[in-house]
């Protein structure tokens, strides 16, 4: 990440809504095709993440869209480790979500309410491994990403070995990670057949969503959950792929 922010110090809450609105930003220029727009709105998000919590998973998503924002500008090299680092990023995620609040969920009784209190550890138990599942279409995306890097620096050996750790880490992540497969059986395909990526044939998989839709946001004045925190993470990290030439 960038060090010396050109910002202002901001509140916690302005902070990280000012990360949601350049992030999001940036995946719908980015899916417009105004890539120069996007990498800039990924700059600016780069230098407000520095000041997020330690192994916060947008950390990891801000790498994984660095690291595409160099790749896209040629700079293969730095790339690469920007990705390397994103990866170790959504490692770390997993302690955050260890100590994450959980929202309230929904129950059917009165009884069943008081048990979830009585108990919680037990009722949180298979939530946190949902989410901890969900960190790896995270994972994912930045390996994907780091296959295109390898193929791109002329690697195609490495990439395709790269490709394959993420088709496993896309088929853990479970739902959360079945349109991704895909995504990346289809350029794997391309990379086996020709062993090649040239820059110009790099894509973008238009995986972002409007916040609202993924409850990202809550109340008024809006606020942020953990688990708005996790999702905006896991879903605002652009996935690239390879593609055949025309």
């Amino acid at each position: 990440m960038q060090e010396g922010s050109g910002f202002q110090a901001l509140e916690e809450e302005d902070l990280e809504l000012e990360w949601l609105a350049l992030t999001e930003g940036a995946a719908e220029e980015f899916n417009d095709g105004d890539c120069a727009a996007a990498i800039d709105r990924w700059r600016k998000a780069d230098e407000l993440a520095a000041s997020l919590p330690e192994y916060d998973p947008r950390r990891a998503c801000t790498l994984n869209n660095s690291g595409v924002a160099e790749l896209l500008g040629g700079e293969h090299a730095a790339a690469r480790e920007t990705f390397v680092a994103a990866l170790s990023a959504w490692d770390d995620a997993h302690e955050w979500v260890a100590h994450m609040g959980l929202q309230p969920r929904a129950r059917s009784s009165l009884f069943h309410m008081r048990m979830e209190l009585q108990h919680r550890g037990r009722y949180d138990a298979p939530v946190r491994n949902r989410h901890r599942q969900a960190l790896q279409r995270g994972r994912a995306v930045t390996l994907t990403n780091l296959a295109v890097c390898l193929v791109a620096s002329g690697d195609a050996d490495d990439s395709l070995a790269t490709y394959r750790d993420a088709l496993v880490a896309g088929r853990e992540a479970g739902e959360d990670g079945e349109l991704l497969v895909r995504f990346m059986e289809a350029s794997l395909a391309v990379v086996m057949e020709t062993a090649t990526a040239p820059q110009e044939a790099i894509h973008y998989e238009e995986f972002a969503s409007r916040a609202g839709e993924h409850s990202w946001l809550i109340d008024l004045p809006p606020v942020m959950t953990d688990e708005g925190r996790l999702m905006a993470a896991i879903r605002l990290a652009v996935a690239l792929g390879a593609e055949a030439d025309e």
